[in-house]
């Protein structure tokens, strides 16, 4: 599920942060120094992804632009002490997913979502040989797909009456283009779990924070929660 869910702003709300990290294209002077927020624009770690959103800066360009590394993420080098490995959504549930696929296909992409699954089972082991190959660090897994699934089983537990629909966008699933411009969305956004094509509504994003942050979160993460880390 596009964006779902790393709700990077409301963890950090909850975690008792205050200043945001701004959005890339808004940041200036000092503000480059501290830390922005690649993903703001579309972007994400690969190159290819948001290119359907536009012109947008790759997460390779920014770390070039700015004298850091160009071929790959090397964070324990630049102090990076704790770190959140978050795994693939369902991606196969996202109203883009389902604009592509023909009709009979009203809730998930099941082989998509097999690929997802297959991925995210490496996770885990990952997270388990960084820790004991960096032990001056502290890394932790964040299963998105679990935790997405729990979100669209259960919809009605948490508010929600639109799980595959999105708020704001055109064609099937209001899906097909992004919400573009001058598009007035629906007035009951709460209650849906996509705002559009590929990010879950701010709605969602909440629910998932808390539930990250409550004693349900051991469910999601492995092996520290999100609290637990912050702790360490």
């Amino acid at each position: 599920m596009g964006s779902i869910f790393l709700t990077d702003q409301q963890e950090e709300q909850f975690l008792g942060f205050h200043n945001f990290i701004p959005p890339y294209a808004n940041a200036t002077g000092r503000d480059i120094l501290r830390g922005v927020n690649y993903a703001s624009g579309g972007a994400g770690i690969l190159d290819k992804t948001g290119k359907q959103l536009g012109n947008i800066t790759t997460f390779t360009d920014q770390l070039r632009h700015h004298g850091y590394i160009s071929s790959e993420m090397e964070l324990y080098k630049y102090d990076t002490r704790k770190m959140i490995l978050v795994g693939a959504n369902l991606i196969g549930c996202a109203p883009y997913a389902l604009a592509l696929s023909p009709p009979t296909f009203s809730k998930c992409i099941d082989h998509i979502n097999f690929s997802i699954r297959t991925f995210n089972e490496k996770r885990k082991p990952l997270v388990s040989y960084l820790n004991e190959n960096f032990p001056n660090a502290k890394f932790t897994y964040l299963n998105a797909y679990a935790i997405s699934h729990e979100l669209l089983d259960n919809p009605s537990r948490y508010g929600f009456k639109v799980t595959t629909t999105a708020c704001c966008g055109l064609g099937r699933k209001r899906g097909s283009i992004v919400c573009p411009r001058n598009q007035i969305p629906r007035k009951n956004r709460d209650e849906h779990c996509f705002w559009d094509s590929y990010h879950v509504t701010e709605a969602a994003n909440l629910v998932i924070a808390r539930k990250l942050l409550s004693d349900e979160a051991e469910f999601f993460t492995y092996p520290f929660t999100i609290s637990q880390l912050a702790r360490l």
